[in-house]
């Protein structure tokens, strides 16, 4: 009962919280069935997400010790302050889904002064190890490759040729464990505490 429970809120949460997103599983690990509140693993896969104007291909949760304290309906079975690791992929057409939204002007901006010398960027594209970014003006659309790296949880888009580099905001509560560029797709794995009172 209380899995099925379970499982029907994070699903409810899920699709209330995302503009669109494809559930392909929800696994739930109870061993102690005596201790009703607790729950020892929970893994969650899914794909073609868009949430709060961020676009991704794929994703999987996983959520550890979690405590549901009571069974409330009201705010779904009392799911807050937990934390959960994440591994998400992004492709290019992610990228340009992201950077299309008025959300993200400001960051795009910033982008199109560091990347294209302040043309405003057209799209972007993930070729290898690579992310490039191509311009308005047909004169400055050239190859210009750029990395992207972790630096004690910095997210840090840098110019090889130059050797300059920016960072890219994120949110402070957010614990990279790795971010890499492989299959023409940015693949990152970060843990981070949801409270959904908030």
């Amino acid at each position: 009962m209380i899995i099925n429970l379970l499982r029907f809120a994070i699903k409810t949460i899920l699709s209330r919280s995302c503009k669109t997103i494809d559930i392909k599983e929800i696994r739930i690990k109870k061993e102690n069935k005596r201790l009703i509140n607790k729950i020892d693993e929970i893994i969650i896969k899914a794909e073609n997400i868009i949430f709060q104007e961020i676009y991704l291909r794929e994703t999987k949760i996983l959520i550890n010790d979690l405590d549901i304290r009571r069974i409330n309906l009201k705010n779904l079975l009392g799911l807050n302050n937990f934390n959960i690791e994440v591994k998400l992929k992004l492709t290019s057409t992610n990228l340009n889904d992201i950077l299309s939204r008025k959300k993200w002007s400001e960051l795009k901006s910033k982008l199109a002064f560091f990347t294209t010398h302040k043309n405003s960027i057209r799209y972007l594209r993930i070729n290898k190890d690579m992310i490039y970014f191509y311009s308005d003006n047909k004169k400055a659309d050239f190859e210009l490759g750029f990395s992207l790296i972790l630096d004690k949880n910095n997210i840090v888009l840098r110019n090889n040729m130059k050797g300059e580099s920016i960072k890219i905001p994120i949110d402070q509560k957010i614990r990279f464990r790795s971010l890499n560029i492989m299959d023409n797709c940015i693949s990152a794995n970060f843990s981070t505490n949801i409270n959904l009172h908030d």
